[in-house]
């Protein structure tokens, strides 16, 4: 049966690398959602591809799509800042249809939000974990010049999100996320997570 993955992670924990992986060598059996946002791109990003963007203040969004935020339109939705963040049913739907698999990133924080009970298609929450000394490699690794003190906190905000998915467990069951080690090399994380959804079809394609 096909799901949607809602996958969330710790800093450096290779999401991106994942998604890739699956949306590119496997993109028959899976497909990203995008989210409707409505700041302005970073520069790593692109419109279209990363994200969907709405702009603020204007006609249109006063009186059609700032409605949707508050309705059932959206699978999940936040105001971060002042700008909007959400992931719209009606692509979440289309691709259940076309059979496939939905891939869905959301910080941890945001499983809480995810699903009002109106919502009929089947989900799995997936978590990236990585523990504090890998973050500190990785980021070092990226950037030499990294300071202490962002490695604090990026340490700390891990925490925080390892104690939301704590949480969810204790409040909803362990097997309603799915835990992934993303210590090893983006091939075992691959193979396990293909592994833990029961992707059958992964040795076919292979």
């Amino acid at each position: 049966m096909n799901k949607v993955y809602f996958i969330s992670w710790i800093r450096g924990s290779g999401k991106n690398t994942l998604i890739s992986k699956l949306t590119s060598e496997y993109a028959d059996d899976f497909q990203q959602a995008l989210s409707v946002k409505t700041r302005e791109p970073r520069p790593t990003e692109t419109l279209g591809i990363d994200y969907i963007k709405y702009k603020k203040f204007n006609f249109l969004w006063e009186t059609q799509i700032l409605p949707l935020f508050n309705i059932h339109h959206f699978i999940e939705r936040n105001n971060h800042f002042g700008e909007y963040y959400g992931t719209r049913k009606q692509e979440i739907t289309k691709a259940l249809e076309d059979w496939k698999n939905v891939l869905k990133e959301i910080e941890p924080e945001g499983l809480t939000k995810v699903f009002n009970g109106t919502q009929k298609f089947p989900y799995q929450r997936v978590f990236l974990n990585i523990p504090d000394e890998v973050i500190e490699h990785r980021m070092l690794t990226r950037n030499p010049d990294e300071c202490s003190k962002n490695i604090q906190l990026s340490i700390q905000r891990a925490t925080m999100e390892r104690n939301v998915i704590d949480s969810i467990r204790k409040n909803h069951g362990k097997q309603f996320i799915i835990s992934i080690d993303s210590t090893q090399h983006p091939q075992e994380v691959f193979n396990n997570f293909t592994h833990q959804i029961n992707y059958k079809w992964a040795q076919h394609h292979s």
